[in-house]
């Protein structure tokens, strides 16, 4: 998009450093203090797992990825509850929650658990006071 940030990765922020896409870790200084690297490792990540879905085809050996999908979908829900709530979300409190942000059925015309309100606007979350639970 013209006039956005255009990057692809992460960036994972700490107290004393941080850590990027590349499997690197940095000081807060920048210092590059580790890297992970595998002397048989000629692909990039995101190469090798394009690689490896590929092969699964030809070589008609399926890749079971759920596991790892379901763990990294509810990674993204903890981390939006803890956003949204200002505080810290266990995996078990997730997984007890009965909250839900999907209709409780899946239609064109289905009613979505949160709508806007009479300005147009949806809720937006206060920390500290939003409950996600």
């Amino acid at each position: 998009m013209d006039n956005t940030w255009n990057r692809v990765g992460f960036h994972v922020q700490g107290s004393n450093g941080y850590a990027d896409e590349k499997f690197q870790i940095y000081s807060s200084k920048g210092e590059l203090l580790w890297r992970h690297r595998d002397k048989d490792e000629t692909l990039g990540a995101s190469q090798k797992c394009q690689s490896d879905f590929i092969t699964s085809i030809i070589d008609n050996s399926p890749l079971n990825q759920v596991d790892y999908g379901a763990k990294s979908t509810l990674t993204t829900i903890i981390g939006r509850m803890a956003i949204h709530s200002g505080k810290i979300i266990t995996v078990e409190e997730a997984l007890k929650s009965n909250r839900s942000i999907l209709p409780k059925e899946f239609s064109w015309d289905a009613d979505m658990p949160s709508v806007p309100g009479p300005d147009g606007n949806y809720s937006i979350p206060i920390p500290g006071i939003t409950n996600v639970i």
